[in-house]
């Protein structure tokens, strides 16, 4: 992240959406080696908020990824460049959002609360996990894999003219997402 910040020639419009991602990855980090260090007398509503918005950073961050390459070489659209503010504002408002409505439920004596279940602060009660976690997330991994066989059809079909490497590259995001958070989800799924 040090590299993006004084090399200018990494701040490429790629380069930026992975900067994104590395940070909420960043957030999540941090948050784990908080509740490590510290396992007792944390304030779980402080971890809990910045465990979600990581969460849900991340998760969104790869689809905007592959929602950038679906709309440069799918729906041919050439100013995807101008997207960044817009995506970095839609990431943070709908990364915010579940924190929002649980802070607001607990201020008014809801359901919803921060507490730490197996090590980790999280939405409580487990029953909320469902509908803040699962649900967004399989959502967001059914437009992955859909815009992924788009995306790939379509470097398929080009490959031999596709000049610009970047946006090859930039492809293995969504792809790892789907390798990797399938499984944790569905250990989360089950352990929360």
């Amino acid at each position: 992240m040090i590299y993006y910040y004084f090399q200018s020639c990494a701040r490429t419009f790629s380069s930026k959406l992975v900067f994104c991602l590395a940070l909420s990855d960043l957030i999540l980090s941090i948050v784990d080696v908080v509740e490590i260090m510290y396992q007792t007398g944390t304030d779980c509503t402080v971890l809990g908020f910045l465990r979600v918005t990581g969460i849900y950073s991340n998760m969104l961050w790869t689809t905007q990824i592959l929602s950038v390459l679906f709309i440069q070489f799918v729906l041919e659209y050439a100013g995807v460049n101008r997207l960044f503010p817009y995506l970095v504002i839609s990431n943070i408002m709908l990364s915010l959002a579940p924190n929002v409505i649980t802070l607001y439920d607990m201020n008014f004596g809801g359901e919803l609360y921060f507490a730490q279940v197996n090590g980790e602060c999280f939405i409580q009660p487990q029953s909320a996990y469902m509908y803040v976690l699962i649900i967004p997330f399989a959502v967001l991994l059914t437009m992955c894999l859909i815009m992924t066989a788009k995306v790939y059809l379509v470097f398929k079909e080009i490959a031999t003219n596709l000049g610009n490497i970047e946006y090859k590259s930039l492809f293995m995001y969504p792809a790892v997402l789907v390798m990797l958070d399938v499984p944790i989800s569905i250990d989360y799924a089950t352990n929360h």
